[in-house]
């Protein structure tokens, strides 16, 4: 079962991840957004006797990000709600590798940005290339930099016959990965 989602989405700079940009002209700015989604139904639970909502949303994401070499990258603007254990750190001409843990008590339902990346187009002698982009989770390490969701005790979950998915931690054939393709033209 997934649990979790990295998501990259290109856009026109600084415009909203809800408005993908599937194709650009060369030399022009564009922003690669990550964003992560907590991809569990909602649910409940009771204690004292009182129903109680499931807590839902991403506490924690760390990955690595994959770029065409080609593509520069001028600015990493990290989501107010992921400023701490803050990390960016080049990987390579190609990867980055980042997070962060969320600074909130609870969790942000629906998708969430957590990085957006100022990048811009190069001339092409092509008529059309096609940029890909990745995102890679095996070799982050754990438990420092392990996937987490917003979870519950393990005796809550005990005491509720809960599944293990409630915990909050995330193992990597539980995380769905969206890629994203930009067309450039001349």
């Amino acid at each position: 079962m997934e649990i979790m989602q990295f998501r990259l989405v290109t856009t026109a700079r600084g415009q909203s991840s809800n408005c993908p940009l599937q194709t650009i002209k060369q030399n022009t700015d564009f922003d690669l957004v990550l964003t992560v989604r907590d991809l569990r139904p909602p649910g409940t639970f009771t204690y004292n006797g009182k129903p109680k909502a499931l807590p839902r949303g991403v506490f924690a994401a760390y990955c690595f990000v994959q770029f065409p070499p080609e593509i520069p990258i001028v600015g990493i603007v990290p989501h107010s709600s992921f400023q701490e254990g803050l990390l960016v750190q080049n990987v390579g001409s190609s990867m980055i590798k980042c997070g962060a843990f969320s600074r909130n008590l609870i969790g942000l339902a629906g998708e969430v940005s957590m990085f957006r990346f100022q990048c811009r187009t190069q001339s092409i002698y092509d008529p059309t290339v096609y940029l890909n982009f990745g995102v890679e989770i095996s070799g982050i390490e754990r438990p420092m930099y392990a996937p987490l969701v917003y979870g519950l005790s393990p005796d809550v979950i005990r005491e509720q016959n809960l599944p293990a998915s409630e915990l909050g931690a995330v193992k990597d054939e539980e995380v769905r990965i969206v890629p994203a393709t930009l067309k450039v033209t001349q």
